[in-house]
């Protein structure tokens, strides 16, 4: 009882920004957790959760070390009490290899990192199969992980092949895949097929003008990704159009910048790894009811966007808008 309420308060002081405090709190919560396996030998999964939620505030406070060592507690807590993990097929330890990944991402540790996105889409097709959309989503940091190592054929080959599913599953016009037709436009960008990656840019601007309409961040983005490829294949006149088009939808969102604007909160300038959405658990072991912090799915920017902190979003907003507004400025004025 004593345990779920400092996991619940940590829940209440993240809510309100209050990182800190949340920590504490789930600290205090896996404290108590952990006496009462030493005092009475009393073994609940709910231990997992405080593993993953501290880990979850160290991603927040750009503490990766401490991230990956909360990580590695998780799991050999579950090598210890394995009564604890007798179905490795779970969404929960799925999207804690897709973190601990994400984590190694931080640190450089790019091998480590593409293996856990392995294992976390290996349990994803065991749960759903292979032509699930879910399963697809999870082979997308595995393409972007690739991108980064400057495997842009391998790269392309999985996002094509999460593009074709998500059509099959989804919609051709769906949201999910103005991502996916950004990505695939650099993955030809940079093999230098730009012909093809043209096409990609415009299908993603396209779908995403139809979805969240002109003002919007992945169109702002999408836009300089046409600017930077008639720049390539120097055909400046177009630069200036697409990079203009980029640098007024910005200018006009810098007035809109709240943090409930949609058009703004689903923007890739947003925190890419953000931190886990509550959901309600019931104990069955006391009858009570507590709130667990889970990792949704998150994807890789393979633009290197810096991280936004999410703790105060619109200051921040505002100021990597700015710097992006000078730099297109400055590009605009440099096209003769």
């Amino acid at each position: 009882m004593i345990a779920a309420s400092y996991n619940n308060l940590g829940l209440v002081h993240f809510k309100s920004k209050n990182i800190i405090e949340s920590l504490r709190s789930f600290e205090t919560s896996l404290k108590i957790r952990g006496q009462l396996i030493i005092d009475f030998g009393f073994i609940n999964e709910d231990i997992l959760s405080s593993y993953n939620n501290i880990a979850g505030i160290y991603f927040q406070l750009n503490d990766y070390e401490k991230c990956l060592e909360y990580y590695n507690q998780y799991f050999e807590f579950k090598r210890k009490f394995p009564q604890l993990a007798e179905n490795e097929a779970t969404n929960e330890i799925a999207v804690t290899y897709n973190n601990l990944g994400l984590c190694m991402v931080k640190l450089h540790k790019f091998k480590e990192a593409l293996e856990n996105f392995e294992k976390f889409y290996q349990i994803k097709k065991e749960i759903y199969g292979e032509e699930h959309e879910e399963t697809g989503a999870a082979l997308i940091n595995i393409a972007s992980l690739n991108y980064k190592l400057n495997n842009f054929e391998l790269a392309l080959k999985i996002y094509s092949k999460v593009l074709l599913l998500y059509e099959s599953k989804l919609s051709k016009e769906h949201a999910e895949l103005i991502y996916l037709y950004k990505n695939i436009g650099h993955c030809l960008t940079s093999i230098g097929d730009f012909t093809q990656a043209e096409f990609a840019y415009k299908k993603g601007l396209d779908i995403c003008q139809k979805n969240n309409g002109e003002l919007n961040l992945f169109t702002s983005d999408l836009n300089i990704s046409l600017g930077n490829l008639y720049e390539n294949i120097n055909q400046l006149p177009k630069t200036k159009i697409y990079l203009q088009k980029a640098l007024d939808i910005r200018k006009k969102l810098i007035s809109m910048s709240n943090y409930n604007n949609p058009n703004i909160k689903n923007s890739e300038l947003e925190e890419s790894i953000p931190i886990m959405e509550n959901q309600k658990i019931l104990n069955t072991d006391n009858n009570e009811a507590h709130n667990k912090m889970h990792y949704g799915f998150n994807k890789l920017d393979i633009n290197d966007t810096k991280i936004i902190d999410k703790i105060d979003f619109n200051r921040s907003f505002i100021l990597k808008n700015n710097e992006v507004i000078i730099k297109l400025e400055d590009r605009i004025n440099a096209i003769k």
